[in-house]
């Protein structure tokens, strides 16, 4: 069954007799619900949450898997759907994939952090969740990022460190896409 025609099912069970919260679909495991300001500000203590970024990438890659079922050679759509449902079924908001020429970026849509402190998880998460999802590795850089949304280039990681320091340095995103795009040096 490919993710375009996978039938959602429900995907957070509360039970209240025994005070849980689980997830259902792709894995069944227990979660805890906290407030997105307390989990925002993790980000803004220095802390190393690398970690975190791996176990819930991990996590969400596993049940994108699962939405597309046994599909050999899925779409890019039907990735960035799989990992939507992935993501949203966890309360972390919206992914999608755009392209622009041969560059790869994907959107996080109501993420649930948007400061300049998220940005390192952001940037892990992503692309560790895209990569195992469909079995390769990558790197990610914030390019561009507001309250709404965070949008984050995928590619080898010394593009990304190389993006990264363009970015850093002010350079606009119409610029920073021309620069890619023409492969200019650095």
């Amino acid at each position: 069954m490919s993710a375009q025609g996978a039938e959602l099912q429900p995907s957070v069970v509360v039970d209240f007799p025994r005070g849980r919260v689980e997830s259902r679909g792709g894995t069944a495991e227990r979660l805890v619900l906290l407030p997105a300001a307390s989990f925002a500000a993790l980000f803004e203590h220095g802390m190393d949450l690398r970690p975190l970024a791996d176990d819930l990438a991990d996590a969400v890659a596993r049940d994108a898997r699962a939405h597309l079922g046994e599909a050999s050679d899925p779409t890019p759509d039907e990735v960035a759907t799989s990992l939507s449902h992935a993501t949203a079924a966890r309360g972390l908001g919206l992914v999608a994939f755009e392209r622009w020429g041969d560059l790869l970026c994907v959107v996080w849509r109501d993420p649930p952090a948007s400061s300049a402190g998220f940005a390192p998880f952001a940037e892990r998460f992503l692309a560790r969740a895209v990569g195992a999802a469909v079995g390769t590795r990558a790197s990610g850089a914030v390019i561009d990022r507001d309250a709404s949304r965070i949008t984050v280039l995928l590619g080898a990681e010394e593009t990304c460190d190389h993006v990264r320091t363009l970015v850093s340095q002010g350079v606009t995103l119409p610029r920073l896409a021309d620069h890619l795009l023409a492969g200019e040096p650095s």
